[in-house]
């Protein structure tokens, strides 16, 4: 598991090549498969990811979990793949990405969509991390401390 997290990188540069359906299944179901809140599964996917409210008030927090998932299911079947971030953010024309994502996809309002996770093969190479770019600063022990 480090070496997949070690060598995860965003990936914004993709193949023209057509992901194969075997591996579009494992997506699915390692998207599935992935915990939430009190196995509530409020998680929907339309391989966009977004949650609905009406089932746990944590959907937030399980669409990330679900989106972490599957960016990690894609790197052990040797594909790229991003997080797109739509909340807070507007499009060119400045509507909400949210909100013009939901009319693109008639999303039903009670559905918030979370994350795109763009996933396909890498035309890319970033550089994997190392253990010694790992910032140990940032780890603290019983309490914060400076």
């Amino acid at each position: 598991m480090l070496d997949l997290l070690y060598n995860r990188r965003s990936i914004r540069k993709y193949k023209s090549a057509e992901i194969e359906q075997d591996k579009i299944e494992k997506l699915i179901q390692s998207a599935l498969l992935a915990p939430s809140s009190r196995n509530r599964k409020p998680v929907e996917i339309i391989v966009v990811v977004m949650a609905d409210s009406a089932v746990s008030d944590m959907c937030t927090q399980d669409s990330s979990i679900v989106a972490t998932i599957l960016q990690l299911t894609a790197e052990s079947l040797g594909l790229g793949s991003c997080w797109v971030q739509l909340r807070g953010r507007k499009t060119s024309a400045g509507v909400p990405s949210e909100e013009y994502l939901a009319d693109l996809l008639n999303i039903p309002s009670n559905f918030s969509v979370e994350a795109i996770i763009a996933i396909g093969y890498k035309d890319e190479t970033p550089t994997s991390y190392t253990k010694d770019s790992l910032d140990y600063k940032k780890v603290h022990f019983n309490k914060y401390s400076v």
